[in-house]
């Protein structure tokens, strides 16, 4: 059986192909900084505040950490273009950020360190990327890369293309698991009511449970959904059987590219492809709608083969045709046994 649509798109020719691929990229995770992203940080109940650098305003986030009877803050700012803003950030954390539990100012840079073709990944020298992020940062007194990054320091994208081409430059394997799962009677559809946002959230939550990653509570995810439906900037896809949600994706669009968001799968449904085929079907509509690429976010830096992310990397390169490496999150320390203190914990 083939993967349906519940309702009719209507879909237009799109011009990109490999060969030109470098010129239809634009610039991965500049969205942090939008003013969706914004509103979204103060939906989901985070302590925000603003830093006005030259005419650019930043909105960060405020964290605190409970260890035993310390309360520990951390302040984040992620999205910031490249590091000639730190030196403005460092000034207004060393204005308002003083305490003895203001432990980090933490600063996302998306600033590019290299792209290449993952075809070509073999001949990559892992240690020439490290050594350039490197270079990035140890110019700047008082900064150092951080322990645990909370900005990915890469992603992969796929610069969207006709869909037979799509699939024919995927790993053999995921074109292996999207033809088992159109072998099966899936419907896709976008999620648009608050039964189908819950459903989803359970299967999301379900998956955080099980491999320990926390995620946003059921109110706050609502939140979420009604806002951005109300904007027009995310869409939920998801893979059904019947009345079980096999698969779904959160994506959200900015500036002509689509990002992925949030991801999850049903764990019955491990091995039927779902996961493979509804990611294929999301580019492939997007293609049709004059999108430049799908950003897949989040995937390990070709210079550490042992970063969390390797095993999700892995999964994403078999889509990707690009990886983009970042300088990523660097952190602005003012207590530094409290900050080694906050990083075990």
């Amino acid at each position: 059986m083939g993967c349906e649509w519940d309702s009719v798109w209507q879909g237009s020719e799109n011009v990109y192909s490999r060969g030109v691929l470098w010129d239809s990229v634009i610039l991965c995770m500049n969205f942090l900084q939008s003013p969706i992203w914004r509103e979204i940080q103060t939906l989901v109940g985070r302590d925000i505040f603003d830093v006005q650098c030259g005419d650019q305003t930043y909105r960060g986030t405020r964290r605190t950490r409970h260890v035993w009877l310390l309360r520990l803050h951390r302040y984040q700012v992620l999205g910031v273009e490249d590091v000639s803003v730190l030196a403005c950030l460092e000034d207004y954390a060393n204005r308002y950020y003083v305490h003895w539990n203001d432990i980090f100012f933490q600063v996302g840079v998306v600033q590019e360190i290299t792209s290449f073709d993952l075809v070509d990944k073999r001949s990559i020298d892992p240690m020439v990327i490290w050594e350039e992020r490197n270079n990035a940062i140890v110019a700047l007194d008082h900064w150092k890369m951080s322990r645990k990054e909370n900005m990915p320091l890469a992603t992969i994208v796929t610069p969207l293309v006709e869909e037979q081409e799509l699939y024919d430059s995927y790993h053999k394997e995921h074109r292996r698991m999207i033809r088992k799962a159109r072998e099966q009677w899936f419907t896709l559809t976008q999620a648009t009511t608050q039964e189908q946002w819950k459903a989803f959230y359970d299967v999301w939550s379900s998956m955080g449970e099980h491999k320990g990653v926390g995620i946003m509570t059921r109110e706050s995810f609502v939140r979420v959904m009604e806002y951005v439906t109300s904007e027009g900037v995310w869409s939920l896809f998801l893979l059904i059987d019947g009345d079980v949600v096999t698969a779904g994706s959160l994506v959200m669009w900015w500036e002509w590219v689509m990002y992925y968001i949030y991801g999850a799968s049903n764990r019955e449904y491990h091995n039927s492809g779902a996961h493979v085929l509804l990611q294929h079907e999301i580019m492939s509509w997007w293609y049709g709608q004059w999108y430049s690429s799908f950003d897949h976010r989040g995937v390990a830096p070709i210079s550490d083969p042992d970063h969390h992310l390797a095993g999700v990397s892995r999964f994403k390169e078999r889509f990707g045709w690009i990886q983009k490496e970042f300088v990523g999150s660097i952190d602005y320390i003012n207590n530094g046994f409290l900050y080694r203190l906050m990083q075990r914990k």
